[in-house]
């Protein structure tokens, strides 16, 4: 994670992330516990990108398709 500095603004936190095809629940709990805490951080901005393999979400309706193998689950 990178920090940015900003006069006279918000302190702006830069991170990437990669979650292999392979991962499970887990890698994707420990990133969120990592968003919920960076979010926690005063007069700040967290900016995340990376490639989070998400094969079974269908990102333009936000919805889960059900032939996948992920399960719906509220992180």
């Amino acid at each position: 994670m990178a920090k940015l500095d900003i006069k006279d603004s918000k302190t702006l936190y830069i991170s990437s992330y990669y979650n292999p095809k392979t991962s499970d629940e887990k890698n994707l709990k420990s990133i969120d516990i990592s968003v919920r805490r960076a979010s926690q951080i005063k007069n700040a901005a967290l900016f995340i990108g990376g490639d989070f393999n998400l094969s079974g979400l269908d990102w333009k309706n936000r919805t889960l398709n059900q032939t996948q193998s992920i399960q719906k689950k509220t992180l």
